[in-house]
C-alpha cells in the first residue's frame, strides 16, 4: 500500500485521472476492467477523463465499466440525481461501447440473482484491472459499511440512518427519498482488483482516514484490508491526513 499526499481536491482529481490515463494507454490486454464507486469525488475523475477522452489524450474504446454499487429500486434507467449528472459529465461525452457499461439493476425482481450475476460477469471478463473508490466518513467503500464482511461478495445490503442521510445528496437532500436497501460488490470483490486507488480529500474523512491506514485491519473499517493490497494507492489532501502519524511527524 502506498500513500501520497496531495495539496487540495483539485490536484487529486488531476492527479488520479492522469493516473487513470496512463494506466488504461499502456494496457495490453483487450479490455481495460475499470471499477467504479459512485459518488461525487468519483464523478469529478469521471469528468475529466472525459475531457481527456474529448482531447485525444485517451480512448475508451477497449474498456469496460463496473458500476461498484445501485439503490434498490432503481436502475441506470431510472435515473436519480446522480446518473442523470454521470450521463451529463461522462457517458455522453466518452467514446466506450455502451454495451461494456455494466450497473446493478435495482429494479431486478431477483435481487440476490442479480449480484450473483453481476458478480460473475467480472469473474467472466477477468476480472477487475483498476479499482477508483473513494472513502465514506464511516470508513465505508461503495456501500460495505462499518460491519461488512472482510470476505463479502456483491449482494443487497441495508443502509445504516447515517449512509441514508449521507446520500440524501443524491436525492436533492430530501431524506425521505432515499432508499433503505443497496446492491453493492463487495470488500473482497475490491481487493482482488489488480490495482485500487482510493481517493480521499476533506476534513470530514480525517478520523475515518486514520481508521483505515493506522488501526488494525477490521471489518468496521472495511477498506482497511487494503493495507495488505500490494498495489493500492491512497491518495488524500493535507487536511484529510492530518490525524496521520506520518504527516503529524512532519
Amino acid at each position: 500500500m502506498k500513500l501520497q499526499v496531495l495539496l487540495n481536491r483539485d490536484e487529486i482529481v488531476e492527479s488520479a485521472t492522469q493516473k487513470l490515463v496512463d494506466k488504461i494507454n499502456n494496457h495490453h490486454k483487450k479490455y481495460f476492467v475499470l471499477g467504479l464507486s459512485t459518488g461525487f469525488t468519483v464523478l469529478s475523475i469521471c469528468e475529466k477523463l472525459a475531457y481527456y477522452v474529448q482531447e485525444k489524450k485517451v480512448s475508451l474504446k477497449n474498456v469496460i465499466i463496473f458500476y461498484a454499487g445501485e439503490f434498490v429500486g432503481y436502475s441506470q434507467l431510472k435515473q436519480q440525481n446522480y446518473f442523470k449528472q454521470l450521463q451529463e459529465k461522462f457517458f455522453s461525452k466518452i467514446d466506450i461501447c455502451p454495451q461494456n457499461i455494466y450497473t446493478l439493476d435495482g429494479t431486478a425482481e431477483n435481487l440476490s440473482l442479480e449480484c450473483e450475476q453481476y458478480e460473475q460477469k467480472i469473474i467472466d471478463v477477468g476480472g477487475l484491472d483498476f479499482f477508483l473508490g473513494s472513502l465514506g466518513t464511516m470508513g465505508e467503500l461503495a456501500f460495505n459499511e462499518p460491519g461488512s464482511s472482510l470476505h463479502s461478495r456483491t449482494r443487497l445490503k441495508t443502509l445504516t440512518s447515517e449512509t441514508i442521510k449521507a446520500d440524501a445528496r443524491f436525492f436533492d437532500g430530501d431524506i425521505s427519498q432515499v432508499p433503505s436497501q443497496a446492491l453493492t460488490i463487495g470488500v473482497e470483490t475490491i481487493y482482488e482488483a489488480r490495482e485500487v486507488l482510493i481517493v480521499v480529500y476533506g476534513i470530514n474523512k480525517a478520523f475515518a482516514l486514520r481508521s483505515c491506514l493506522e488501526k488494525a485491519i477490521s471489518d468496521m473499517s472495511p477498506a482497511s484490508n487494503l493495507q495488505m493490497h500490494p498495489k493500492t494507492t491512497f491518495m488524500v489532501d493535507k487536511v484529510a491526513g492530518r490525524l496521520l502519524t506520518a504527516l503529524i511527524n512532519e
